[in-house]
Formats: C-alpha cells, structure tokens, sequence
C-alpha cells in the first residue's frame, strides 16, 4: 500500500513535468495522452531511482588512509582504513611482530594464524552486526587479509 501511494505522489510532478515538456505538440489529444502514458511508465523508474539512490547514500563511508594513530584510537571508524590496507597489500609479508607494532595484538593469540580484529559498523542498509579485518599468516608472515562481517 505504501509504494502506491508514494507512486501517486510521485506521478504529480512527474505528470506536470511531462506536460510542460509535450506543450509543444499541437494536437490536445495527442498531446494528453502522451503526458499520461509517459507519466505511467516514468513514475515506477523514477521510484525505483530514488531507491537506489537512497541505498548508494545510506551505505556510502569515506575510504582514509591507514594511520597508525587513528586505528588505535578511533576503533568504530576502522573500517575507513580497511580498504587502504587490503587493496594496497600493505600488510603482505610482514611478521607477526610487525603487525603488532601497527595494528596492535588486541585479543589474538601469537601461535594463531589467523587474526581478527573488530572494526567498527561498516554502513549498510542491513548491517547490524559489526564487521572485523582479518589477517591470514603462513610461516609467520601475512599472506592475506580482508574484512567480513561478523
């Protein structure tokens, strides 16, 4: 019921944005009826536009930098830092050693070979669980890392 009444809301101006762009077709009958069908078949994709819009808005973050700074005081906004790590393999062949001098140990264990740490609320539309950076190490130095939700 919801869509519907939106959808006429929206057929408002989309029906007189229409017709103030077919007011130069002479013929009255010509031109109300194509208003009205141009407005029928543009609503449901302008709805479905400001949709998608809201969903890129709503899940959008500012993608930073690693700073070694921010990452241990700034916890909830990790996950602005996490693509920096992952795409520019920052991480790649360092030893345990050092990614504790950069990201600190926090709950991981040393004899471990995978390491999480917590992130913060990447936004999303349906993100109510937290998300983590993970660090995969093989003979003691990284080989991958990525971020999942938890």
């Amino acid at each position: 019921m919801d869509v519907i009444i939106i959808n006429l809301i929206l057929a408002i101006p989309t029906y007189f944005i229409c017709r103030l762009i077919f007011r130069k077709i002479k013929d009255k009958g010509f031109r109300q009826l194509t208003t009205w069908l141009v407005t029928l078949a543009l609503t449901p994709v302008v709805y479905v536009g400001l949709i998608l819009i809201w969903f890129a808005v709503a899940s959008y973050y500012p993608e930073r930098d690693f700073e070694k700074e921010k990452w241990r005081t700034n916890i909830e906004k990790r996950y602005e830092m996490t693509d920096d790590l992952v795409d520019n393999e920052k991480l790649i062949g360092k030893t345990k050693e050092e990614i504790i001098e950069l990201l600190g140990q926090e709950e991981n264990n040393l004899d471990s070979s995978l390491w999480t740490y917590y992130i913060g609320y990447k936004p999303s539309i349906i993100g109510i669980d937290p998300d983590v950076f993970e660090i995969e190490f093989k003979d003691d130095k990284v080989i991958k890392c990525w971020t999942r939700r938890t």
